[in-house]
């Protein structure tokens, strides 16, 4: 039987044989190391199981990004959206919304808008 430690090294195997870039890399053997996780023995015990979920894993990576940036849009959305409702100062609202678009964009040091 396959244990938690044994599934990740081959995981981890097949991302370096795909050459995935290792940011990715490490965000992919998190996500599976969760899915093992919370599902138990079920992926140790089951050779087809395990496949399909690594293969899920490896070819959705694209589609995992996509959820994942999404979800942070929504997150910002929602801060913004809190902030509207605690006041309605227009200054404050803006900073939020500067910092909120700062957070989604990686590497921004400032941001402007243009009423």
């Amino acid at each position: 039987m396959r244990t938690h430690a044994t599934i990740l090294r081959e995981a981890h195997q097949q991302l370096n044989k795909k050459e995935v870039p290792a940011n990715e890399r490490e965000r992919l053997i998190n996500l599976l190391s969760f899915l093992i996780s919370s599902m138990g023995n079920t992926v140790l015990q089951n050779e087809d199981f395990f496949t399909l979920l690594l293969e899920t894993v490896l070819n959705n990576g694209n589609l995992i990004t996509i959820v994942e940036r999404q979800t942070a849009e929504l997150e910002a959305l929602k801060h913004i959206t809190r902030n509207l409702t605690f006041t309605l100062d227009l200054q404050v609202v803006l900073d939020q919304v500067v910092l909120e678009a700062m957070d989604l964009i990686k590497g921004s040091h400032e941001a402007h808008i243009y009423l």
